[in-house]
């Protein structure tokens, strides 16, 4: 009999028998069957499992972090790889071979209900399409804003417009396509890197935005027309997912506040971390089941999470944490050199614990650990005693957990 991971119905739970991974880049579910789920770590290895998690098998190992996994829809054995090098694999992962005609890969989108058009966004080249299921491909650039790409999107209701998130450009939007883009958006935003376009109402949009400890969510409810932000001080939202059966309820994977929850269609937000450590998540996909919806969600330090709720928790009763509008953490001068200075506000009174991590998820500093008041606070620490490198600075306050990462130079 086929051994399954436990299913929690009251918070996340660690799915990581067999990933030695501590970062977790990208993760994918199929939507076939939601027991074969694959991940991509930050060391460029990809990992798949046919359990939901009780096992799994590395069977790809390059260089460089693995930052997008697709599986073709018609096709659930075919799944494309991003992490420099494009890869697609014919047998669920098993082996891939590489596409020669894209470099610099980042992200991929695929027509929601056919193998083609397939689309990868890339880190130089702008953006590659094949119209033959990956078989050939061709640049599609024509009025991108920059070809630096950072996600990906199609909409579900007009499968002709493709929306693309660039480094320094905001949104572009192509109607044909591909064949031309324009700029539909958020141009001031230095990198927009997620895209989620509701599909039970392709005219309402979610894109996060984020540089340095700054991160947002934005909202169009006009097709691109018009953007109000939501929410901000998030850190970097990676992914932002609908649910396939209430598309009211969105999911975020961010890297600061971990994974957040909205329950009105991305309007307000909440924290949905119960159960992950550090709340820095990267990756994030849901699948549809007859009467279950699946989540799991990549991070920092911990591997990859899962969730299987039953139908009532995920779609009557949201169990989420408090609204977390308003709350803030930032750390400047980023990079530092000899002290750091961190500013953070607190909706509500209570204790607060601030603490260094470094890069393997070790607490290498302690800076405060007390009561406070609500409302807006700064400390000032020197960083003499520590090296020079990415460090991640996390607090802990009123039951959410928020977390920056600064660098240090010599």
């Amino acid at each position: 009999a086929r051994r399954t991971a436990p299913r929690s119905t009251s918070g996340w739970t660690r799915r990581t028998s067999g990933i030695p991974a501590a970062v977790v880049r990208s993760a994918a579910i199929s939507a076939q069957d939601s027991d074969n789920f694959y991940c991509g770590d930050a060391a460029g290895h990809f990992y798949r499992t046919s359990d939901a998690g009780a096992n799994w098998s590395m069977t790809y190992a390059n260089s460089g972090e693995l930052t997008d996994i697709e599986i073709d829809p018609a096709q659930p054995q075919v799944i494309y790889i991003s992490g420099y090098y494009l890869q697609r694999s014919n047998d669920y992962g098993q082996t891939f071979s590489e596409i020669d005609d894209v470099s610099s890969a980042y992200c991929i989108a695929i027509h929601p209900d056919s193998s083609s058009p397939v689309f990868c966004g890339t880190g130089f080249d702008g953006i590659y399409r094949s119209n033959d299921a990956g078989s050939t491909w061709e640049q599609v650039n024509s009025g991108l804003p920059s070809n630096d790409i950072l996600c990906l999107a199609i909409d579900p209701d007009n499968h002709a417009v493709i929306w693309s998130g660039t480094n320094q450009g905001g949104i572009a939007r192509s109607t044909n396509s591909g064949d031309s883009w324009q700029v539909i958006g958020l141009a001031g935003e230095d990198k927009v890197v997620a895209i989620a376009i509701n599909p039970g109402l392709s005219s309402e949009i979610l894109a996060g935005t984020g540089y340095q400890n700054s991160g947002k969510i934005y909202k169009s409810t006009d097709a691109g027309a018009t953007w109000s932000a939501k929410i901000s001080g998030i850190g970097y939202p990676y992914q932002i997912k609908h649910d396939p059966r209430n598309s009211q309820f969105v999911y975020a994977a961010t890297e600061g506040s971990a994974a957040l929850r909205s329950t009105d269609a991305g309007e307000t937000w909440h924290d949905f971390s119960d159960g992950i450590f550090y709340p820095l998540m990267y990756a994030l996909d849901i699948a549809e089941q007859a009467d279950s919806v699946l989540l799991i969600a990549g991070s920092f330090g911990s591997g990859l999470y899962g969730m299987h709720p039953g139908l009532n928790a995920c779609l009557e009763n949201p169990g989420d944490g408090p609204a977390i509008k308003g709350v803030t953490l930032t750390v400047h001068p980023n990079p530092c050199h000899k002290s750091v200075v961190i500013d953070y506000q607190l909706p509500v009174p209570g204790q607060v614990r601030i603490d260094i991590y470094d890069a393997l998820g070790r607490i290498v500093k302690s800076l405060f650990d007390d009561v406070q008041p609500a409302g807006n606070h700064r400390i000032s620490r020197d960083m003499l005693d520590l090296r020079a490198g990415t460090y991640f600075c996390r607090l802990a306050a009123t039951g959410r957990r928020v977390m920056k990462k600064f660098v240090i130079m010599d």
